[in-house]
């Protein structure tokens, strides 16, 4: 197996999702009072928004400076003279912001027992200076792992508020216990 490559567990019979209680909002996702989310809690197909975040110039220097130090992620001026025209946030503090907002309206309610990976990382469009993301996801799928645990895997993407521009989808792979 190349270096780096996770495995999948294999594929086997879904687990079955719970039916829509009355106490499920609307958007078919569990509350947070229903916390610990279990594999059988977790809708299978239904979007959900995670949130907003304002990409500012300094937050994307700060970030830039530490881990990607590209002079359009860095310097302005050398930034507009770049093929992006402007400032622009690195593809991993994109990705770092998503997580963020994946752990708080997901990862914190669900009865998480660990990350997988993340695979099929794409860029289509520069998340630029002074603007505002939305975050989303969706579960793809939810497999049997072991009697107590389930694999799970999310698609998730980032857009520009502003004009709804795909700016970022990848999907992740995350392992969640069973209820029982």
């Amino acid at each position: 197996m190349p270096i780096g490559r996770v495995p999948r567990p294999p594929r086997v019979e879904a687990v079955p999702i719970a039916d829509p209680a009355e106490d499920r909002p609307a958007d078919g996702w569990p509350t947070d009072a229903q916390a610990p989310w279990f594999a059988e809690d977790l809708p299978v197909g239904v979007p959900r928004t995670l949130g907003r975040w304002r990409l500012t110039a300094e937050e994307i220097v700060d970030f830039g400076r530490q881990w990607d130090p590209l002079p359009f992620h860095v310097d302005p001026e050398a930034a507009a003279a770049s093929p992006f025209g402007g400032l622009i946030a690195s593809g991993l503090h994109t990705m770092g912001v998503a997580q963020r907002l994946l752990v708080e309206g997901v990862h914190r309610h669900v009865a998480l027992v660990a990350g997988r990976g993340a695979s099929g990382v794409r860029l289509p469009a520069p998340a630029r200076a002074g603007a505002v993301v939305e975050v989303g996801v969706v579960i793809a799928a939810v497999e049997p792992y072991r009697e107590d645990r389930a694999a799970v895997r999310a698609d998730v993407e980032v857009r520009g508020v502003a004009e709804g521009e795909l700016l970022l989808a990848y999907e992740v792979d995350f392992v969640v216990l069973r209820r029982g």
